[in-house]
C-alpha cells in the first residue's frame, strides 16, 4: 500500500457491534479494514447510559455498569466472525477504557439525569475512608455504595477493578485476541500499597501480570 512505501503503520478503531435492538455504529466492514489496517482497535467499553430518562430517575435507576460482559463477548463475536470478522486475529486488539460512573440519590431519586465521572484517585480515597465495594457476577463489573453525610445522598459508583479486567482480558484470548490497547496511559490505577490489595485498584498491575 501507499503506506508501506512511507515505512507508516495503520491503526484503525472501531465501534463494537451492539446486540438486535440496541443502537450501534453498524457501518463497520470488519473484513475488509482488517485487509487494509494493521491493527484493529475494538472500542468495547463506554457501554454506561450517557442520561437517564425521568422515569429512571424517579425510580432511582442506577444499574449502568461501564462494561457489561456479556455486550463485550458479543462484541469480541462479532468482530472474529469467520464470514464478516477480522480474518487475521493477530491484527486485533481489545481496547480497554478505565472509567467510572457515579450518582447521587435523595429520598429514592437520582438526582441528575447524567452521570458524575470521578477519578480514580477520588475513588481510591472514598474507598478508603469507607464505602461498601460489591462485585457484579451478572456484568462482571464492580460498583460502591456509600452515603455523603455532607449533601444527604446516597451514591452508587460502577467503576473497573482487577478482577474485571482480568474478566475482560481472559474473554478477549477465548477468542484468539491477545492484543491489548487502553485509553489511556496516565489513566490507569496503579496503586500498588500491600495494605491496599482488597481495593483491587492496581489495574496496571494486573494488566503487566497477564501479558509476562
Amino acid at each position: 500500500t501507499e503506506l508501506d512505501k512511507t515505512g507508516k503503520k495503520l491503526y484503525v478503531a472501531v465501534h463494537p457491534r451492539m446486540k438486535p435492538g440496541e443502537d450501534c455504529f453498524d457501518g463497520y466492514d470488519y473484513r475488509t479494514i482488517g485487509e487494509i489496517a494493521d491493527k484493529v482497535i475494538l472500542m468495547a467499553h463506554d457501554y454506561e447510559a450517557v442520561s437517564l430518562t425521568d422515569e429512571e430517575m424517579e425510580r432511582g435507576y442506577t444499574d449502568t455498569p461501564v462494561t457489561p460482559i456479556d455486550e463485550v463477548y458479543y462484541a469480541l463475536k462479532g468482530i472474529t466472525d469467520r464470514e464478516t470478522g477480522v480474518r487475521d486475529l493477530s491484527k486485533v486488539w481489545l481496547q480497554l477504557s478505565i472509567d467510572a460512573v457515579q450518582w447521587k440519590l435523595k429520598d429514592g431519586a437520582v438526582t441528575t439525569k447524567t452521570p458524575y465521572h470521578p477519578t480514580y484517585d477520588l475513588l481510591r480515597n472514598r474507598f478508603l475512608s469507607g464505602a461498601d465495594l460489591y462485585y457484579s457476577e451478572y456484568s462482571g463489573n464492580p460498583y460502591a455504595r456509600y452515603y455523603n453525610t455532607e449533601d444527604g445522598t446516597y451514591n452508587v459508583i460502577w467503576y473497573e477493578n482487577q478482577r474485571s479486567i482480568a474478566e475482560k482480558i481472559k474473554l478477549a484470548r477465548m477468542f484468539g485476541i491477545r492484543g491489548l490497547s487502553v485509553w489511556r496511559l496516565g489513566l490507569i490505577p496503579d496503586y500498588d500499597n500491600p495494605s491496599e490489595a482488597s481495593l483491587e485498584l492496581d489495574i496496571w498491575g494486573e494488566i503487566i501480570s497477564n501479558y509476562r
